[in-house]
């Protein structure tokens, strides 16, 4: 993939590939300067960070609530909440569809952040819910005996001392709405498509266009192996606190 989006059409399909070429931003500059390609890759990225930043507010406080609180059916909650990750995702397309149509959200970007959040929040809930757990009930105690409430706890103590497991949760969040393609491809319209439908443009009637998708799957590639080594960082960060605490 990396050496077709720099090769010319002529280079793509010789026998044997020609391992050693001067390479060529044509493909790059078809996508971005000839084709909208950039407006469906800010599209990605306005979803997919609105949507983790509007998850990350409503789990949050669920998985403090569900860690620290204690109340009658705690561990049934909890375990609707995860089961609404388990629920298969195309089997709530055809209502949801109906849904977005009767509220006039089809086409509409809005109509995808609120499907992926109620995709991601079960993970990101169950995800803070173990990291809040783990800290010691002396730091909630203290402040309960300071005479502060539960708000200003999560706020001041538990956030800042679980930054690399809300970091890790923000981007898998974050790398799974920028990867989504069965609600993109029916619930966006030709303006408001994102980089996983996008590249499906490039399939045509008459055969696909090797090089632009190579270069349109590159720029999409990128960004998630960079957020990847970055979910990997946190999450080490995260078990070397445990194991130090």
């Amino acid at each position: 993939m990396i050496s077709t989006s720099f090769k010319t059409f002529d280079l793509m399909f010789l026998k044997p590939p020609r391992w050693f070429f001067v390479p060529t931003l044509i493909n790059y500059k078809e996508i971005f300067f000839q084709r909208d390609y950039l407006r469906f890759f800010l599209n990605s990225c306005f979803v997919a960070s609105l949507s983790t930043i509007l998850t990350l507010a409503i789990s949050t406080p669920a998985a403090y609530a569900l860690a620290r609180l204690n109340f009658r059916k705690k561990e049934d909650i909890a375990f609707w909440i995860l089961s609404i990750r388990m629920f298969p995702p195309i089997v709530a397309l055809v209502p949801m569809f109906f849904i977005f149509r009767s509220l006039h959200l089809l086409g509409t970007r809005m109509s995808l952040i609120f499907i992926y959040q109620i995709i991601n929040i079960p993970l990101v809930v169950w995800m803070l819910r173990e990291f809040f757990s783990e800290l010691p009930s002396e730091l909630e105690d203290a402040a309960l005996i300071d005479g502060c409430n539960h708000f200003i706890i999560l706020t001041r103590i538990f956030i800042p001392i679980s930054k690399s497991g809300m970091v890790a949760a923000a981007l898998l969040s974050f790398v799974f709405c920028w990867n989504e393609f069965l609600f993109a491809s029916v619930f966006t319209g030709l303006e408001t498509r994102t980089v996983p439908v996008a590249v499906t443009q490039f399939v045509r009637m008459r055969g696909v266009m090797w090089g632009p998708m190579s270069a349109a799957t590159m720029t999409t590639v990128v960004l998630v192996w960079v957020l990847s080594l970055s979910i990997q960082r946190h999450i080490i960060r995260g078990m070397t606190f445990g194991a130090v605490k």
